[in-house]
């Protein structure tokens, strides 16, 4: 589990020629959609910002549940992704993690195409070939140590 979690903090209003604010039935909706609430329960979660929606993520999935709420975002809900303490914020208990924060892991880094047999220059990927040394050869154990680096300045 990681420190990140992200807080709805409030609807903004919406055009000041609609009475009451159209926004937060927007948000309701995108709540009910994004998370397959039930109304009553997105409108509890509207009333009641500001709400910590989920918690626990590290922060490459707290980004991309980030991402994710856009249409949150552009119904009218703003909301902030932290991984400050927020004792005092109420929040959503799920019984299990909603699918909109299930992410795949990362996948591991790729090989360079270049090096087929997974030894790539770290700089330039070129693909680098080891080759038993021949017998009585020096070996790198054997070589002296590299002279010291200059003191940085």
């Amino acid at each position: 589990m990681g420190a990140f979690k992200i807080v709805l903090e409030e609807v903004v209003l919406g055009s000041p020629d609609e009475l009451g604010n159209p926004n937060a039935q927007r948000v309701c909706q995108e709540l009910t959609r994004l998370f397959n609430l039930e109304d009553g329960m997105a409108q509890t979660i509207v009333q009641s910002m500001p709400i910590i929606i989920l918690d626990g993520l590290d922060a490459r999935t707290a980004g991309v549940v980030r991402d994710r709420l856009g249409d949150l975002a552009r119904a009218g809900c703003r909301f902030t992704t932290t991984d400050h303490p927020s004792e005092t914020i109420p929040r959503v208990n799920w019984p299990e993690l909603p699918a909109i924060a299930r992410v795949d892991p990362e996948p591991p880094a790729a090989v360079p195409l270049s090096a087929p047999h997974g030894f790539g220059c770290p700089n330039c990927g070129a693909a680098l070939h080891l080759v038993l040394a021949p017998e009585g050869s020096r070996s790198a154990a054997a070589l002296p140590p590299p002279p010291p680096l200059p003191p940085l300045k």
